[in-house]
Parts: structure tokens; C-alpha cells; sequence
């Protein structure tokens, strides 16, 4: 879930019921995309990632890799101990 990722990087996540959009900011960083969409604006540049947003039971999902990426964050695995290591980056 977007939400709860976005949180723990310390980030501000707003909805846009109207539009469908997604807007997130931290750290100056601003982050916005609608759902359905393959199209994220990161400080009004377009990029695109793999899949777009859904929602699913009331919560957008996002792989994981694309929401730490788009806020800055460093995503290493570990296949050994099966781990996601997520490092959020100071700027």
C-alpha cells in the first residue's frame, strides 16, 4: 500500500477522490499520479514505471521498488536471509 510505505518514509500522502490522483511530498519532493496510470509527475517531470496504481479493498497499491525509488529511497534485496532493505536517503 502506497499510504503505509510513503509513512514510514516520512512522507505526506494526500487523495484526490475527484481526480483519482495521488499526491505525495517529502522533504521538498513532490510525487503526484493518478490510478490506471503508468505516469508519475516527480517535481513536474514526467516518468514512467513498470505497472500502473490500483486499488485495491480501499488502499492504492504500487510496487514497492517504484514508491521508495520515486521518494528518493535506496531498495537493496537480500536473497539470503529473504529480506527488502529500504534506506531512506537525507537530502
Amino acid at each position: 500500500p502506497v499510504r503505509a510505505l510513503a509513512e514510514a518514509l516520512k512522507a505526506d500522502v494526500n487523495w484526490d477522490g475527484k481526480t483519482q490522483t495521488v499526491n505525495i511530498s517529502k522533504s521538498g519532493k513532490k510525487v503526484s499520479f493518478k490510478i490506471g496510470s503508468r505516469e508519475v509527475a516527480v517535481d513536474n517531470k514526467k516518468v514512467s514505471i513498470d505497472v500502473p496504481a490500483i486499488i485495491v479493498n480501499a488502499q492504492t497499491l504500487l510496487p514497492l521498488r517504484a514508491v521508495c525509488e520515486l521518494l528518493g529511497a535506496d531498495v537493496a534485496i537480500d536473497s539470503e536471509n529473504q529480506e527488502i532493505i529500504i534506506k531512506s536517503v537525507k537530502k
